[in-house]
């Protein structure tokens, strides 16, 4: 693999770990795709906890997905692990994705950690190729997002709108708000599947089912897929050393004969509009400025003159950073995944720090958008949504108060499972 293509999936899998909407590129296709289903295959309670080691150039995560892509995409093109019958379930699965037109449902997710469970519940229409309109539903809120395959997705809260948000989409947004409910996910996931064991079979939404054990690696504990008489997965338990997730559909539909108008949204005169992301043939806004500071999530370094930070307030595409011999000191101070305040100046297009210092926490300004899943809440903070994770609490204060396009005030802290720092209290701004 040439210098290039390194690099675009090496950028590719920062924008994941970072909770960010990637960059698609169509020569690294199938490459993206298997960076992607291996992501979702992580604990969801070790998400982006730091390495041990002070001085860092790449992840552990980072080095074992790019190592695995390249050797995919050379090799086969897809993953399989182990035995003819592992290969045969993967196949028939992907065959009975491949002979369907669409699908529509309720699905359910629950997720339990040391015994405390959220829940959520998605409704969705789908049709290929990747149309799709889904509902969140969480403790009576609403979320909609709607995509017609076209160029932009429109997504609001509720049934009567006052504000309406644009997202411009290539391949690789299709694929990261898609992730969590379109079954060509789960099918993707099952080639990589070891250890694969019929159970037993039952029935479930009134259709025969076989219960099928797997795993992904051998120390993991072993999970659970429900598959129908055509190989169509109505269930999965994801099970982790201290936590479960489960996935299910509580309605499910092949080929529903669907409205075509249901994809379309005609956005009316006194609707407010937010876009989250320029269009596709628009430059990147220009790093431009001669001084500025910032809240942010330190990552680490890496190496001896440079270091990682999250803006998170900033607005700004920025995340690695000069450091100054100056401040080397107090950078190798500063401990791994934790919030701090830096001030930086930028001199031909490269950001030099000034100061950073750690902080127990942060408040910062933006809007709710909505729930990405039982851990995890979008918002627009400097005109860019983050995907940050959420306390009970603060998730609760959202439900109660029903917020829609209230300007609010969140209370940032540090946290092992995301790489912007958790919110942990919420006040509506004056």
């Amino acid at each position: 693999m040439n210098k290039d293509l390194e690099n675009k999936l090496d950028q590719y899998i920062n924008n994941l770990n970072e909770e960010k909407k990637p960059q698609y590129d169509d020569e690294l296709s199938e490459m993206f795709e298997t960076v992607r289903a291996v992501k979702s295959l992580k604990n969801p309670q070790t998400i982006n906890k730091g390495v041990s080691n002070k001085v860092k150039s790449k992840s552990i995560f980072r080095k074992i997905i790019t190592v695995a892509a390249m050797l995919i995409f050379v090799v086969t093109g897809f993953l399989y692990f182990s035995s003819d019958d592992n290969i045969n379930i993967a196949n028939a699965m992907m065959e009975a994705y491949n002979s369907i037109t669409g699908y529509q449902g309720s699905l359910r997710f629950a997720h339990t950690i040391n015994g405390n469970t959220t829940e959520q519940e998605i409704d969705i229409i789908y049709q290929k190729d990747n149309m799709f309109y889904t509902v969140t539903k969480t403790n009576g809120n609403k979320f909609t997002r709607i995509y017609d395959g076209g160029d932009k997705m429109i997504s609001f809260h509720g049934d009567d709108p006052q504000t309406v948000i644009i997202d411009y989409m290539d391949e690789t947004s299709v694929s990261f708000y898609l992730q969590d409910y379109n079954l060509a996910d789960y099918v993707y996931q099952m080639q990589h599947a070891i250890d694969v064991e019929r159970l037993e079979s039952t029935t479930f939404l009134g259709q025969n089912v076989d219960i099928y054990q797997y795993r992904f690696d051998s120390d993991q504990p072993l999970s659970k897929v429900w598959l129908n008489e055509v190989n169509l997965p109505l269930k999965i338990e994801s099970n982790y050393e201290n936590s479960v997730l489960i996935r299910e559909f509580l309605e499910f539909e092949v080929n529903p004969n669907v409205d075509q108008s249901i994809f379309k949204y005609e956005i009316k005169p006194n609707q407010e509009i937010h876009y989250t992301s320029e269009k596709p043939e628009e430059e990147e806004p220009s790093f431009d400025v001669d001084h500025t500071s910032a809240i942010g999530y330190y990552i680490g370094q890496i190496d001896n003159n440079h270091i990682e930070v999250n803006l998170i307030d900033a607005g700004l595409h920025v995340k690695s950073f000069r450091t100054e011999e100056t401040l080397r000191d107090t950078v190798e101070s500063l401990e791994e995944n934790t919030l701090v305040n830096i001030s930086f100046e930028v001199s031909g297009g490269i950001a030099t720090v000034t100061s950073v210092t750690a902080i127990d926490n942060a408040t910062i300004t933006g809007y709710y958008l909505g729930d990405a899943d039982t851990n995890f809440s979008e918002f627009m903070i400097s005109d860019e949504i983050i995907m940050i994770a959420i306390t009970e609490k603060a998730r609760n204060f959202l439900y109660e108060n029903n917020i829609t396009d209230e300007q609010l005030i969140l209370t940032l802290e540090k946290s092992s499972i995301s790489s912007f720092g958790i919110v942990t209290d919420i006040n509506i701004a004056d």
